[in-house]
């Protein structure tokens, strides 16, 4: 018991050297352009996700194997998701994920520099900061309890901390001023990711074998979740929740993933508008493979629900719902 607190206390100072060492990064390079030319570099996000690489390697080893359960999905993929294709999604490395991540920051940040003003992405840097402090020090205060936790699922434990960092800034950005010209943007600076990445997959022979471009477009998802982080991140929060996937028609596909309500990847998160805009790229995708589809949340963790919903249809029956 000894050696694992130990370990825990190890992982943990890592942890917290890495998230010390951006937040000085972003406070000495406090302005909205600079962060613009930050997310514009291609090799400096790659040396973000290197260093936020370690501690998640340092809790993986020291999670159980047990308790990280591989899909039914892709342990007997079905007729329309392909070997091929789960091979490739398995093969995806954070080196992928950098890349991606790096196409949707520097989109991101520069439409927000242009649109919204100088002002917000300093001022959403400085509440996020003041957002990780304030979880460090709850964590501390109820240290035994934290340990606990943490002992039981090392890994789960540290995503579900670092998840409550963004989902507390995305309420602040729902709460604030901003909100309405942010969610605008990002519906706007999402989609042309994933219109790149879906005219990409499209010359890859992997998905040639499934010509139904509903289902195709949902293979496209699927490894571009792996790229985005929703995968591994439910393999561990919810691993006994399998992804389920309706063919209602052959234009007419969801996929459903449970969980608890507003315990999304941004723990806390309870601004539906702006999940519904995180997930343009997903639409992006559908659409580059056929113009007349589209995609969009039904149900959402970040409304209350007790799913995640994404469904691919026609544009002509895209819900209308309101919130």
């Amino acid at each position: 018991m000894i050696k694992m607190v130990l370990k825990l206390l190890e992982a943990g100072f890592v942890g917290l050297m890495m998230i010390f060492l951006l937040i000085f990064i972003f406070i000495i390079f406090n302005s909205s352009g600079t962060y613009v030319k930050l997310t514009s570099s291609r090799g400096f996000i790659r040396f973000l996700f290197q260093l936020a690489h370690i501690p998640v390697k340092i809790f993986n080893r020291m999670s159980s194997s047990a308790l990280y359960e591989e899909w039914e999905i892709e342990k007997n993929p079905p007729e329309w998701l392909p070997p091929e294709v789960v091979l490739l999604k398995d093969s995806l490395t954070w080196k992928d994920r950098s890349y991606f991540w790096h196409l949707l920051l520097r989109s991101g940040t520069h439409a927000m520099h242009e649109n919204i003003g100088k002002e917000f992405l300093p001022r959403l840097v400085a509440h996020s900061i003041k957002i990780i402090f304030s979880r460090i020090v709850h964590v501390l205060i109820h240290f035994p309890r934290s340990l606990r936790e943490f002992r039981a699922h090392p890994i789960a434990g540290y995503l579900k901390l670092t998840g409550s960092f963004s989902g507390g800034a995305i309420n602040w950005i729902c709460h604030s001023p901003y909100k309405k010209k942010f969610v605008t943007i990002t519906r706007k600076a999402g989609f042309p990711i994933g219109y790149y990445y879906g005219k990409r997959y499209l010359e890859d022979p992997v998905f040639k074998a499934v010509k139904n471009d509903a289902l195709k477009a949902m293979q496209f998802i699927m490894v571009v979740y792996v790229l985005f982080g929703l995968s591994g991140w439910e393999k561990h929060i919810y691993p006994k929740n399998q992804p389920i996937v309706k063919i209602s028609s052959a234009d007419h596909v969801t996929i459903n993933y449970e969980g608890r309500p507003y315990l999304c990847p941004h723990r806390g998160m309870r601004c539906p508008e702006i999940c519904d805009a995180f997930v343009s790229w997903e639409d992006g995708l559908v659409q580059a493979v056929n113009p007349n589809l589209t995609s969009f949340v039904g149900k959402r963790l970040a409304a209350g629900d007790n799913e995640c919903e994404v469904i691919i249809a026609p544009k002509s029956k895209k819900s209308t719902r309101t919130d």
